[in-house]
């Protein structure tokens, strides 16, 4: 027994305390970054998250079939241990922090093999997700869907037939009783990529808590439903959700800017700082969720039913009604 709990607990336990002494300070960085940058604060609830999902696993990890690759995961470790000095060295956060993600699941191979590993991808891509990405491919991202957002502005108001010239990512207009064209500039902040980065991780999350066979009670809810078909459908429908994550927060995004540059024709540029500006990005985001799980429901309609189903459909078949004989009476 003491085997057995030593095994348990106080292997995972000294595995924790030693990674959590050799990426203390990268850690510390990345929730101080969580909290200062818009951009990443769904990071905060990452963790929470990952730690409901291993709860919510624990019984298929404590089962799982454990066949180490040693190897492997020496190797994986020395990788990521080099990782971490290159980061360090070159004051790449982005490096340092990948570190985590090689260590962890090379730790996860060195000790209980690809089976665990393949039960951890969830959390291990939520974990990606946020992590924040060097700012030179940010802004690689961020630009273009700038200018995306502007010229749906401008075509959205040309619409109305509201006279408005762009140059770039800036917007000029002339609002009513104006006497002079005011500028609306459409910043990172607005592109886009801050609702993008946190729909899709809401996608990662939601198909992995909403899919087919997945009780609440942890695991599949049958066992026997593990035909390829049912869990290709299940690997389709997540792929389907998280790829509508992306253009559903572009659109809407764009959608929200449109809508500020015509209020702002009405009513002044006033309304894209602000209260307004702040309770539109919420309502706007608030709309791609609904958008997103309504997608899940539209995928659902199409799913195909767990073998318990269909044997329980099976049986009502073979039902035979047979007519009762009338009783004669004398």
């Amino acid at each position: 027994m003491s085997v057995a709990f030593q095994r348990k607990f106080y292997q995972p336990l000294a595995i924790a305390a030693a990674l959590a002494f050799v990426y203390f300070a990268v850690l510390v960085k990345l929730g101080r970054d969580w909290w200062s940058d818009e951009n990443y604060s769904h990071g905060l609830l990452v963790p929470f998250v990952i730690g409901y999902i291993l709860w919510h696993e624990r019984k298929r990890l404590a089962v799982a079939q454990i066949q180490p690759q040693v190897w492997l995961g020496v190797a994986g470790v020395g990788v990521s241990l080099v990782m971490l000095w290159a980061g360090v060295a070159g004051a790449e956060l982005f490096v340092q922090r990948m570190s985590i993600v090689v260590m962890l699941a090379s730790v996860a191979i060195y000790f209980w093999g690809f089976r665990l590993l393949s039960l951890l991808a969830v959390p291990l891509l939520l974990f990606i997700l946020s992590i924040p990405i060097p700012q030179i491919v940010f802004n690689k991202i961020a630009f273009p869907l700038q200018l995306f957002a502007s010229r749906c502005a401008v075509s959205a108001m040309q619409l109305f037939d509201i006279s408005v010239l762009r140059q770039g990512n800036v917007i000029e207009l002339m609002p009513l009783g104006a006497h002079e064209p005011k500028r609306l500039a459409v910043v990172e902040a607005c592109s886009g990529i801050r609702s993008l980065m946190t729909l899709v991780t809401l996608a990662v999350a939601y198909a992995y808590f909403t899919g087919p066979g997945r009780g609440p009670k942890g695991g599949d809810q049958d066992p026997q439903s593990k035909s390829s078909w049912f869990r290709n459908f299940a690997i389709w429908r997540s792929l389907i959700l998280v790829v509508a994550a992306v253009p559903i927060a572009i659109l809407t995004n764009a959608l929200r800017v449109s809508g500020t540059g015509i209020l702002a024709h009405y009513y002044g540029t006033r309304v894209a700082d602000g209260f307004f500006h702040t309770f539109s990005g919420w309502v706007i985001y608030i709309a791609a969720a609904l958008l997103l799980f309504a997608t899940g429901w539209a995928l659902d309609r199409f799913a195909p039913s767990s073998k318990q189903d269909r044997d329980r459909i099976h049986k009502m078949d073979k039902i035979v009604i047979r007519p009762v004989n009338p009783v004669n009476h004398v």
